[in-house]
């Protein structure tokens, strides 16, 4: 073996590379300072924006991950590989398309999620109707909304499916409107049951007293009048279904009594 030969190649060799590891090194210690870097820029953005919890949580993930796809292509690109930066960029492009087709109703599904975490049609502690499922919102992923219902029931709905359905956000004002309907007689007098309808409706624990309650006639039918009480509850904070039957019965006992019932 040639000892000074392979002394010059190994010089040569070292004069060549080390340089390019040792910046290398320090783009791979520098990164990390990078992350945080980057973390703390998109951070004050965000508080601008004032996005919800989840989508600051999903853009800083985002935002992480290119600061490392970054760091990366630099080190390679340092170190004198740039086909292998240039593979490596356009294998991450193929791969993304290969996955996305792959998990068709999986990426559908995180493209809805974030739709939604940036539109906000509903948040945490809404009450949302989504189809036949209705119940508070206790969580919004990226992949799916949970909600509880109103009997206990845990229900998780694909967020694919709550962003191309229909939304009805029960919660979304402070009141909404509820009505209970009687069937009176034909040829009742009207004046004397709108005055005792209402007046139970806006004496019934915690209906609101503007809107005022009002009472219609939705209908008539051969077997009587269809009349609809109209009152206003708050959205949170209470039953709807238990202050609905309560004044249902108080309602019903008072057309037993004045014999307006049909």
């Amino acid at each position: 073996m040639d000892w000074n030969l392979w002394s010059e190649q190994a010089q040569d060799f070292a004069i060549r590379v080390l340089p390019r590891v040792l910046a290398a090194i320090v783009v791979l210690l520098t990164l990390r300072y990078g992350i945080r870097l980057a973390n703390g820029a998109t951070n004050r953005v965000l508080k601008r924006v004032e996005l919800p919890s989840e989508a600051e949580n999903l853009i800083l993930r985002l935002v992480r991950i290119l600061v490392i796809v970054a760091g990366l292509v630099i080190v390679l690109l340092v170190m004198g590989w740039g086909q292998l930066a240039l593979s490596f960029v356009a294998g991450l492009g193929v791969s993304g398309l290969i996955i996305g087709f792959a998990l068709q109703d999986i990426t559908k599904n995180l493209a809805a999620g974030i739709l939604l975490l940036f539109q906000r049609p509903f948040r945490v502690g809404d009450r949302i109707l989504v189809g036949n499922d209705e119940g508070t919102v206790t969580d919004i992923a990226v992949r799916a909304t949970t909600m509880r219902t109103a009997d206990g029931r845990e229900v998780m709905v694909p967020n694919a499916t709550i962003y191309t359905g229909t939304i009805t956000n029960l919660t979304r004002y402070v009141q909404r409107r509820h009505s209970v309907e009687l069937t009176l007689k034909r040829d009742v007098d009207f004046a004397p049951v709108v005055q005792g309808l209402a007046e139970l409706a806006r004496t019934t624990e915690h209906v609101l007293e503007k809107p005022a309650a009002e009472v219609l006639i939705t209908a008539v039918k051969a077997d009587g009048l269809i009349v609809e009480t109209r009152f206003w509850l708050p959205s949170k904070g209470v039953d709807s279904n238990v202050v609905r039957s309560n004044l249902a019965g108080r309602l019903r006992a008072k057309a037993l009594a004045e014999d307006w019932l049909a």
